[in-house]
């Protein structure tokens, strides 16, 4: 297998940033109205039962509509519930793991052909964490983009020599867009949306927001040129007297 030089035209995209499980989003009703009556079948005040952080988590659901996993998993875990029992299965999908994934054996037949090919150990070729890399993919039959990338990577390969048209589908973004707001916007984003066009959305929002506010302030106005720090002058001070006792000493040459 031949290796291709870095250029513009096989440069490939990476795979899509996928949202961390924390950060994902959940409706806020059912933990809101979950919260509600076990305050009122305790006689407690929510603020005795969550404390003030975790109030202000609540408050932020109840105006947005929705709450991310982190947040509603400490919610429950202050009342000593399992996140399951507040959004059931809806849960499960929301911790579901999206990582892309793509079959093991084509890279694996790929890199023991090389390494044959070159008569080199793959330990040598890869080092010692790609190749545990490999193992684990040879043990599941599966391995993520991310790993077969870096394999690639090290051997001067673009993931699309190995699996061809699977990497194109693997590493495509196809998150749902799930706001009320139209796709594509800032306001879609804010509401928790993490499609492809509200990502790019944000992105533009916050490079045009950097733009606006310039390069910002200087706390400390520079020095003018005719007026130098005061430990400079002390220093030239210093240095024209070391200089007045140098010329009068017998020893100076």
């Amino acid at each position: 297998m031949p290796r291709p030089k870095a250029t513009t035209s096989n440069r490939r995209p990476r795979a899509g940033r996928r949202v961390p499980v924390e950060r994902r989003r959940l409706p806020a009703g059912p933990l809101l109205e979950a919260v509600s009556a076990y305050a009122e079948r305790r006689r407690r005040p929510v603020e005795e039962l969550l404390g003030d952080t975790l109030l202000r988590v609540l408050r932020d659901a109840a105006r947005s509509g929705t709450v991310t996993v982190g947040s509603g998993e400490r919610c429950c875990d202050a009342l000593g519930w399992h996140p399951r029992m507040v959004w059931g299965e809806v849960y499960d999908q929301a911790i579901a793991d999206d990582t892309p994934h793509t079959a093991a054996a084509p890279l694996l037949t790929a890199v023991d052909t090389y390494a044959e090919r070159r008569q080199e150990p793959v330990e040598e070729l890869l080092g010692d964490a790609l190749q545990r890399v490999l193992r684990d993919a040879a043990r599941s039959g599966t391995v993520t983009v991310g790993a077969g990338e870096r394999c690639c990577d090290a051997l001067g390969w673009h993931p699309r020599m190995v699996w061809g048209e699977v990497y194109d589908q693997a590493i495509a973004d196809d998150t749902p867009h799930t706001a009320p707001a139209p796709p594509g916007t800032a306001t879609a984003w804010r509401q928790g949306c993490r499609c492809l066009d509200c990502r790019d959305a944000n992105t533009r929002r916050r490079k045009a927001n950097k733009a606006g506010r310039g390069r910002g302030h200087q706390r400390d106005p520079p020095t003018p040129p005719s007026e130098a720090p005061r430990h400079d002058r002390l220093r030239d001070r210093r240095d024209s007297r070391w200089q007045a006792i140098t010329s009068r000493s017998r020893w100076a040459t």
